[in-house]
């Protein structure tokens, strides 16, 4: 394309294989990321009509909104100088809710972080852990796939508080959920187990009559002398 030149036609019907026939202008919308290079506009037949503007690439988007779920479709335009622009990937139509329910259990140099799946389009979650001081550098991030709702963050620091917060996150590295409500944690030195003290065994109780105790070996035992 080149700047101020003629417009391209898009048929939408090849962009949304899956769309009925039926389908008109009003069931789809279009939209670019940079109006200083291109424009969008959707025509009722239903074309997307794509005018160039100015020099660059920009990304257009085409939704589709007629039907029970709406669906997206990218793609990358160059104009002018910007011959060749890169393809995106659609960008998600559902962003993630908040994260929540989340519990942080304190161990030692390390926390356990638990939280309940959120809803919509998630491919991964972050858990984000941050020194309340921001000292240091003890800040650490760890990612788990969207079917994982738990992660152990190791290496850091005992007696420090940490804060940690839980993001859903997309393939779109610009869409992500609202963080979660942050939460607190210290982790703390395990403590030693102090093993009870042993048993005495080999102890007899008389009925009646006398005791005697004699003591052999480490083992102290009493009985009932005969009368």
């Amino acid at each position: 394309l080149e700047p101020g030149g003629d417009a391209v036609d898009i048929d939408v019907n090849k962009l949304f294989s899956n769309v009925g026939s039926g389908a008109t202008g009003r069931d789809f919308d279009a939209r670019s990321s940079d109006e200083r290079v291109v424009t969008v506009e959707v025509t009722d037949n239903p074309h997307v009509v794509i005018t160039p503007v100015g020099d660059g690439t920009a990304t257009v988007t085409v939704g589709y909104t007629g039907g029970r779920s709406p669906i997206s479709s990218s793609f990358g335009v160059a104009v002018g100088e910007s011959r060749t622009a890169t393809p995106q990937p659609p960008r998600p139509t559902h962003p993630p809710s908040r994260v929540t329910g989340v519990r942080v259990t304190a161990l030692d140099s390390g926390l356990r972080v638990t939280w309940e799946a959120a809803t919509g389009e998630v491919s991964q979650y972050r858990v984000d852990v941050e020194d309340v001081e921001d000292g240091d550098g003890r800040s650490r991030q760890v990612f788990t796939e969207a079917d994982v709702l738990e992660a152990l963050v190791e290496g850091l620091v005992n007696g420090v508080e940490y804060t940690v917060t839980v993001t859903a996150l997309t393939g779109d590295p610009d869409v992500e959920g609202p963080a979660s409500e942050p939460q607190t944690a210290t982790p703390q030195t395990a403590t030693p187990q102090t093993p009870p003290p042993s048993q005495v065994t080999g102890v007899r109780i008389p009925v009646d009559g006398a005791t005697s105790c004699g003591r052999r070996a480490r083992t102290v035992s009493c009985g009932v002398r005969p009368r």
